[in-house]
């Protein structure tokens, strides 16, 4: 008998963090965006408020808000507690999933082609024509249509935040705004 797994995921909380309660969970993840200006004390507060949340496991990936993380990274991960994970450029396994994040900041953008398989694929910004109000990534897309991830979550778009598509087994899931809570 497998062990269900408890995920919340959101992302694009833009400094309004201790407006979202996070329930209990085995993991936590933040898709980026914490920040609206982007500044230190956000990302310290933000960082507080993830580091407290009822997860086992917390896992934070930069957007484009978070902009230390891109101009000055050593101040950006000098204040990740040790108990989030950022999640850049490679794999972490959980409880038999396998997820993946890239880094996906424009300067850095990066997509391996030989990859195991991903359950679960993190990014802040959607493939191009999924969910992104025309603004998508065509990199992100070709890598999710040849890898076929089984989910891939991300925000960014607010126009469509809380949208879920399904397509050729895939599931893709906006989760701005208030976030995802799933069992897998």
């Amino acid at each position: 008998m497998t062990k269900t797994m408890k995920i919340f995921i959101i992302s694009d909380t833009h400094g309004n963090h201790s407006d979202i309660d996070i329930p209990p969970c085995d993991v936590c993840i933040h898709l980026g965006d914490m920040c609206t200006d982007g500044n230190e004390d956000e990302l310290t507060s933000g960082f507080q408020w993830l580091a407290n949340a009822p997860a086992k496991k917390k896992i934070f990936i930069p957007g484009n808000h978070d902009w230390p993380f891109e101009f000055d990274p050593e101040v950006a991960y000098a204040q990740v507690p040790h108990s989030i994970i950022v999640l850049e450029n490679r794999t972490i396994r959980i409880g038999g999933l396998q997820f993946f994040a890239p880094i996906a900041r424009p300067v850095l953008f990066q997509l391996p082609e030989n990859h195991p398989k991903t359950n679960i694929l993190l990014t802040h910004a959607p493939p191009k024509g999924i969910l992104d109000n025309g603004i998508g990534c065509h990199l992100l897309r070709k890598w999710v249509d040849l890898h076929k991830p089984n989910h891939h979550f991300f925000g960014h778009v607010h126009e469509t935040f809380g949208e879920k598509m399904k397509k050729e087994g895939q599931v893709f899931w906006n989760v701005g705004g208030k976030g995802v809570l799933m069992e897998v």
